[in-house]
């Protein structure tokens, strides 16, 4: 059966487009956070509260796709998302933000498990692998942009522009998530002939402990570490980088 790749290509797109400010804000927050008044414990909280609304809005997500139409309700997630990335850009006090954080973890939802199950639907057993390592790639080239040119456009053009201009590019997520289903639904997980495995608690743990190194440890501390332990900026061909570029690189 050939496996029309293009639902994949546009879902994995518009998943990219919707992180570049979610990359945008683990590469300069942890850095400039005094700037926007902001303390250590704040920051940790702004950076993962995303993530413990998750362990909710997914179950939230796989409801909803099971009795509405995917398109429609895809377009909504992916303009709320451009509307939160923007928002970042007009708020700079701890509830709002928090607020913002909460809202983009239950798009992230929305997001994350529509292009999985978009994978599912287009998919044949023997491509699935390759179908999801490449929706996986394109969707991440998302935060590969959201860190380098986030940072840069922080530097060079404050926090506000930079979120606003990212928020006003994401909406281009829009179109294309509404094309990757085609105004049909979402293909249901009983549909597919699966059998059930026993938990793997190893494997389990393994993507915990990867969590919280790569995001929890890494990622979310490394502008500060840039800051205090490296350089504020440093002189690259005649022009001054500032420690959001450096962090993005």
């Amino acid at each position: 059966m050939a496996v029309s790749y293009y639902p994949i290509i546009a879902i994995a797109s518009a998943s990219a487009l919707s992180l570049l400010g979610d990359a945008t804000i683990f590469t300069v927050l942890p850095s400039y956070y005094t700037h926007l008044g902001l303390l250590p414990l704040q920051v940790g909280i702004l950076l993962s509260a995303n993530r413990w609304i998750r362990l909710v809005s997914n179950r939230l997500a796989d409801r909803c796709y099971r009795t509405m139409p995917a398109a429609p309700l895809l377009a909504v997630v992916f303009f709320l998302a451009s509307l939160v990335t923007a928002s970042y850009g007009y708020f700079s006090i701890f509830i709002a933000l928090l607020i913002s954080r909460i809202l983009w973890g239950v798009c992230f939802s929305f997001i994350r498990q529509a292009g999985i199950m978009t994978v599912a639907a287009t998919a044949d057993d023997i491509h699935l692998g390759k179908c999801m390592g490449l929706h996986r790639g394109i969707a991440l080239t998302g935060w590969f942009i959201g860190t380098l040119f986030g940072g840069f456009g922080y530097d060079h053009f404050g926090w506000s522009t930079t979120f606003i201009v990212f928020g006003v590019i994401s909406m281009g997520s829009i179109p294309l998530g509404f094309y990757s289903q085609k105004g049909g639904r979402l293909v249901k997980p009983s549909l597919r002939k699966t059998r059930l495995l026993p938990i793997n608690y190893k494997l389990m743990m393994c993507g915990f402990v990867t969590g919280v190194v790569g995001f929890g440890l890494i990622i979310s501390t490394l502008g500060l570490i840039v800051k205090e332990q490296v350089v504020m900026s440093m002189s690259l061909f005649d022009r001054t980088v500032g420690v959001a570029s450096i962090t993005g690189i």
